[in-house]
């Protein structure tokens, strides 16, 4: 099975939100959320190894810096909304 790119993106956006070091997490993670899936737009869940190919062989250093950067600013801004 094939994952479009924006599921993937989001799919790695979570990951780094959380902080998993690993691609099992996220695996494990959608495992025990289903509906999750369908609201990033996956229809199953992908295995690690799938995740992993996807990370170091389909995302450009540029993309990974990208879904990275996006983490980091979506975190940021969503403490200092809980602030006030």
């Amino acid at each position: 099975m094939s994952y479009e790119m924006e599921a993937l993106f989001r799919l790695f956006l979570l990951k780094e939100c959380y902080g998993w070091d690993y691609e099992t997490a996220p695996v494990e993670y959608l495992t025990k959320h289903p509906d999750l899936c369908e609201r990033i737009g996956l229809e199953s869940v992908p295995d690690q190894s799938t995740l992993w190919r996807s990370w170091h062989h389909r995302f450009t250093t540029e993309l990974q810096n990208t879904v990275e950067t996006t983490a980091r600013t979506a975190l940021l801004k969503s403490s200092t909304a809980n602030r006030f």
